[in-house]
């Protein structure tokens, strides 16, 4: 990939190479590729999308070390979230700006579903123990008999996990309706009352961005970029089987209230993480770069 990359900038140098990256060996190659485009007179951006870069960075001095290396190279760092940039702040690297995730909002949308029995929960993405597979199970196996009748859980995503957790998920209640279209998306999405996602590690989740700006309400695990955009009420610490459960609970306990918390995650997306949130983000970013071009 640096070969080709490496051809392609000096063949027509960009003003800004803007090089998005995950964490580990991605992050690496970005600051080899920074280091490419800057040898090719183009300013070069790292955009961060990384989910796992703190836990990362904080496992030895040496994966701090090289992780603000590749950092360094980069003429701007960009973050999902002011999360990032504290994070970064607080290990060494300063001067990291937001680029927030940020989805179409729909300009009519259907309102949360009045609440009913059983309540129709959502999960989005790969079936799998990173996305909180086993403290959903154990959260639904700790509701009484009851509860679990009052609720309906459904997950679209490939399943990836073992049979035998799939299938004690479905004792549990889960159904696992596997891979769908984007069009079965939105269905889920008007269908269900609201949203899970109890990730043990995400960046800012595009599943949570469109989940809110269609009015439903989420769950969500307290990592990466998600308290930026989460009230508190709606985030549990990853791998708490028992703050998953009581949020479970307190849906079920009062279903009216879901409406009024989609009603406000929609007004969270609107805020900070709509299309035209990231584009002008972008745009100030590129802006010394592409002035100088003009020139």
């Amino acid at each position: 990939m640096a070969a080709r990359f490496r051809r392609y900038v000096h063949e027509d140098p960009p003003a800004v190479a803007h090089i998005c990256c995950g964490s580990g060996w991605g992050l690496r190659e970005a600051g080899v590729l920074a280091r490419v485009a800057k040898g090719a007179g183009s300013a070069a951006v790292i955009h961060l999308h990384a989910a796992s870069l703190f836990e990362r960075m904080d496992r030895s001095p040496a994966d701090r070390r090289w992780s603000l290396a590749a950092l360094s190279v980069a003429d701007r760092v960009a973050v999902l979230g002011p999360r990032f940039v504290s994070g970064l702040a607080a290990r060494g690297f300063l001067g990291a700006v937001v680029v927030p995730n940020g989805v179409p909002v729909p300009q009519s949308v259907q309102s949360t579903p009045p609440p009913s029995i059983p309540l129709r929960i959502l999960l989005l993405g790969s079936v799998e123990d990173r996305k909180g597979l086993q403290e959903l199970i154990g959260a639904l196996e700790g509701l009484t008999d009851d509860e679990r009748a009052r609720l309906t859980v459904r997950w679209c995503g490939p399943i990836l996990a073992p049979s035998d957790q799939v299938e004690r998920g479905r004792r549990a209640g889960i159904c696992f309706v596997g891979s769908v279209s984007a069009e079965r998306v939105e269905a889920e999405l008007v269908a269900c009352h609201g949203v899970l996602l109890p990730s043990h590690r995400e960046g800012l989740p595009f599943a949570v961005l469109e989940a809110m700006a269609r009015s439903r309400p989420v769950i969500a695990s307290s990592v990466g970029a998600l308290p930026d955009l989460l009230e508190a009420e709606s985030l549990v610490p990853p791998g708490d089987v028992g703050a998953l459960q009581s949020a479970l609970r307190g849906w079920l306990s009062d279903p009216a209230d879901l409406v009024e918390r989609g009603r406000k995650s929609r007004v969270r997306v609107q805020t900070g993480n709509t299309l035209i949130h990231t584009l002008n983000a972008l745009e100030s970013l590129w802006s010394p770069w592409l002035a100088r071009e003009r020139r």
